[in-house]
């Protein structure tokens, strides 16, 4: 068990590109899952801060929240039933854990495991994070261009229904406020199509 194991398991996510871009857009140049992790990370961070509650445990929450995907994959919820998807999670999340020192595996585990379990304030948020994230990714590829107003309305709509936290739904209508009216960020209607 090696430091530099688990450390290329992550790297990992660099190289892998996030799946629902792929296949609900079309999108073969997507942002990558490490992207992403970095993205929920800064946004429990933040979400923490403005709620008074452990931002270091729900930005190690974030970071780890996608590690499994280093060894299944990018697997979106239409691919497969969520029990199914859970465990393939967790199997390898397991395995992946094994490779550090017993005291840091066994801290790592309970984070993951109070993530998976979604009962405690830090867990929600970064849930909530997540679904944030792809909302933000959603209206940034909309702002490029490389999404049309419909191909980013589903991540959108998406993230909006995971959104149960007030300070968390704040921070979508701002993400999103540009786009009440039908306008892109210069203000024109964005007429861009799905990539």
């Amino acid at each position: 068990m090696t430091l530099g194991e688990f450390i290329r398991a992550a790297a990992g996510l660099k190289e892998l590109k996030r799946a629902g871009w792929a296949e609900k857009l079309s999108m073969s140049d997507g942002e990558s899952v490490a992207d992403h992790s970095f993205g929920a990370a800064i946004t429990a961070m933040i979400l923490s801060d403005a709620m008074g509650i452990d931002s270091e445990r729900a930005v190690k929450m974030a970071l780890l929240h996608d590690i499994a995907e280093s060894e299944i994959g990018d697997i979106t919820p239409d691919s497969m039933p969520h029990d199914k998807k859970e465990k393939l999670e967790a199997e390898a999340f397991l395995r992946i854990a094994s490779m550090l020192p017993e005291e840091m595996r066994a801290e790592y585990v309970s984070i993951w495991d109070e993530f998976c379990a979604g009962e405690t304030p830090e867990a929600r948020i970064v849930a909530q994070a997540d679904k944030l994230d792809m909302a933000l990714q959603a209206v940034t590829y909309e702002r490029a261009g490389r999404a049309s107003r419909a191909g980013a309305s589903m991540f959108v709509d998406a993230a909006s229904a995971s959104i149960k936290d007030k300070t968390a739904g704040a921070l979508l209508a701002d993400i999103t406020s540009h786009r009440k009216s039908g306008n892109g960020a210069d203000g024109r209607e964005n007429r861009a199509s799905t990539v």
